[in-house]
């Protein structure tokens, strides 16, 4: 309650100029009023703004991962070179698709930490080989069994088009079919 409306005895009480509101502080509590709600707002589209940036980043991931029908939509894949493992390509059978590491679960292919040169050779074309794979089109990953392997990696089968890459792989020389033992690419 505001002293101008106190009353004493059914009557007010009487103020003095200086405290009586005036124009200029009447103006200045409109200001404040103002401010506070413009603040208010903006902090409202602030809000706004990081939840749809939150759901446009969600959306796209899932958009990534496996839909349903268990599709993919299309990717460029690069080599994993940096610290940042979204989509790239680790070595011929192992890839990140964004930020998933996936095993290709029916090869085995060279490692990029080879052991001999001829190791090194063809792991590097099978890492570049599985790259342009990869990147072709879209894809549809098959949960063979568990869902993810002793390396923390989720070992899916591969396809375009109802054909596995990894068969494509192995028909190219790149690649074996994996049988749960490491066998040596040395010779």
């Amino acid at each position: 309650m505001k002293n101008w409306d106190l009353k004493r005895e059914g009557e007010a009480l009487p103020l003095s100029p200086e405290s009586r509101p005036g124009r200029r502080s009447r103006r200045r509590s409109v200001r404040a009023i103002r401010l506070r709600k413009a603040a208010r707002d903006f902090s409202w589209l602030a809000v706004l703004f990081v939840c749809l940036i939150l759901l446009y980043s969600e959306m796209r991931r899932l958009g990534a991962e496996i839909s349903p029908d268990g599709v993919t939509t299309h990717f460029q894949f690069e080599r994993c070179e940096t610290g940042f493992l979204s989509t790239c390509v680790v070595d011929g059978d192992t890839f990140f698709l964004n930020g998933e590491n996936i095993r290709l679960a029916d090869i085995d292919a060279p490692e990029v930490a080879a052991r001999c040169a001829r190791e090194a050779k063809l792991a590097a074309r099978a890492t570049r080989r599985l790259q342009a794979l990869l990147s072709q089109g879209h894809l549809a990953l098959v949960k063979p069994g568990a869902d993810k392997d002793g390396f923390g990696r989720k070992p899916r089968i591969v396809m375009r088009d109802g054909r596995s890459i990894g068969d494509t792989m192995i028909a190219e020389g790149l690649a074996r079919s994996w049988d749960r033992r490491y066998e040596s690419w040395c010779g």
